[in-house]
């Protein structure tokens, strides 16, 4: 771990004792970096490596012999002791907001409007580049609109290891991007609960949108009857622009993690990020239980714990 200040390091190989590393989705800044140091390392200059006043930590995780860079953090607490709080750089963008509403230029792309809204961190794409529909505004809230950017396309943000954004296809939980099999999976308790499992989806366009219609979707399968369990709904507003495709496409994802949450403890991996779909195989008594979900959440410590929480899917 390395301490900055704008382009200056200001100290290399710091002497950190224990750390914990943490990301979620749907939020910025998407990632916290906890961090202990000995004693004695409490800032009191404006230029000491651990001073909340602009510093950056770039940290790597080594596991068996190799490096794996973490994201850059910003100082946003010391406290005596010496217990560090970081976050990632994305939080430049949330504590930024624009004091107006504002609008992409005419002829403005994804790329172009992801860049003005996330400036400075500069913006890339997984994805082909794509003219954006006119009437689309946002609120002073640069972090929300960029979330809505993204999400009304079926994408999501990744931070990456050198502070940039990059956008990244949502992907299906069905479809799993990776898979943890026994002997990586520590833990993952058998979990029964009415709690956030959603039977019934509705998108909708935003206000005076046309000619975009309200989308339902309802899943009616072995005893989740509305008459006996109940219904239970989400309901979420896509951004102006939004077509009937855009609007079905969101209502069928809603619609496919809606099995609730699941926790589970792997065998420490510094390559796993919120937001990746992911499959679990768990052995079980009966045969081998699999999970499928969106990691929503998940924590590294140095004590070698990963816990993950995913949106489970059905």
């Amino acid at each position: 771990m390395d301490s900055w200040r704008g382009s200056e390091r200001l100290e290399r190989d710091l002497p950190v004792t224990g750390w914990s590393w943490s990301e979620k989705v749907g939020a910025m800044p998407s990632g916290r970096l906890t961090v202990d140091f000995p004693a004695g390392m409490y800032p009191t200059g404006m230029n000491d490596p651990l001073r909340p006043a602009g510093q950056l930590l770039s940290a790597e995780i080594i596991q068996d012999g190799r490096a794996y860079p973490l994201t850059p953090f910003r100082i946003t607490e010391a406290s005596e002791g010496v217990n560090v709080v970081a976050d990632s750089v994305d939080l430049d963008i949330a504590e930024d907001p624009w004091p107006f509403p504002s609008s992409p230029a005419t002829g403005a792309t994804l790329l172009r409007e992801a860049g003005r809204l996330a400036a400075p961190l500069v913006v890339s794409l997984a994805v082909p580049d794509v003219a954006l529909p006119q009437g689309l505004s946002w609120s002073g809230k640069r972090d929300e609109a960029l979330m809505d950017l993204a999400a009304s396309r079926g994408l999501r943000w990744q931070l990456e290891s050198d502070g940039s954004l990059t956008a990244v296809p949502l992907g299906n939980p069905l479809d799993p991007e990776r898979t943890y099999e026994h002997g990586v999976v520590m833990d993952a308790p058998q979990k029964a609960s009415r709690s956030r499992v959603s039977k019934a989806t509705a998108v909708l366009p935003a206000q005076g949108d046309e000619p975009a219609q309200v989308v339902v979707r309802r899943l009616l399968d072995d005893g989740y009857q509305p008459d006996v369990y109940g219904t239970v709904g989400k309901v979420e507003q896509l951004q102006q622009g939004a077509t009937q495709t855009d609007l079905q496409a969101a209502a069928e994802a809603m619609l496919a993690e809606s099995g609730g949450t699941r926790d589970v403890r792997i065998h420490p991996d510094p390559t796993l990020r919120a937001g990746m779909t992911i499959r679990v195989k768990v052995p079980r008594l009966a045969g081998t239980e699999i999970i499928l979900g969106r990691v929503v959440s998940h924590t590294l410590t140095s004590a070698g714990e990963h816990s993950v929480t995913l949106t489970e899917a059905r």
